[in-house]
């Protein structure tokens, strides 16, 4: 078994900035700690968020035919190419770190050039602040769905540090509970930077 772990993003019950991490990733658990940055007081309010355990490989969804690609690979602060064959249309992209190897340096992920073969994925600390060395990163890649029991897209290039607002048919859900997921499909600008809800 070689479980993929990917986040949710996180609520807004805190303001500080922070982000997710995981470790201790097994084939029926993992653990889940919110980092805020070094320079704050490293507590932080309760948050709520969504997460997802998937099968590395690329799979075959037999209930609604859609297909997903995901894997675990070392990432560090250079670009590292993430190849899953041309099995995509319009992909969407999303990415985890899943080690702990630098439990002391908070860290996000960031993709860019989100094709229908791959992408490219990097780790980037806070600002001011180095990336020590590699973690071990978890990533999933499926298709576009805007109908059906997922509401999966990708937005153009308007999302910046300012709130936006992006609507979804929630009558597709019914009566059933909403996860809410979401990652960064570009990387215009290197500041370190993340989502929150």
């Amino acid at each position: 078994m070689n479980p993929v772990v990917i986040m949710g993003t996180l609520s807004y019950a805190g303001t500080h900035p922070t982000t997710l991490r995981v470790y201790g990733v097994t084939g029926t658990s993992f653990k889940v700690q919110i980092q805020e940055y070094t320079y704050l007081d490293t507590s932080h309010a309760d948050e709520q968020v969504s997460w997802m355990v998937a099968e590395a490989g690329q799979w075959l969804c037999p209930e609604d035919g859609h297909i997903y690609s995901a894997g675990n690979t070392l990432v560090k602060n250079e670009w590292v190419d993430i190849e899953y064959g041309e099995i995509f249309e319009h992909p969407v992209a999303f990415s985890q770190i899943v080690s702990q190897n630098y439990p002391n340096s908070p860290m996000v992920t960031r993709q860019k050039d989100v094709g229908a073969e791959g992408f490219k994925i990097l780790l980037q600390a806070e600002e001011a602040r180095d990336v020590q060395g590699a973690e071990t990163v978890s990533w999933f890649v499926i298709n576009r769905q805007l109908e059906g029991d997922r509401y999966i897209q990708r937005t153009k290039k308007i999302v910046t540090h300012k709130a936006k607002k992006l609507n979804f048919n929630v009558e597709q859900a019914g009566d059933e509970e909403i996860f809410f997921f979401a990652a960064m499909q570009s990387s215009h600008g290197m500041n370190t930077a993340g989502l929150r809800y």
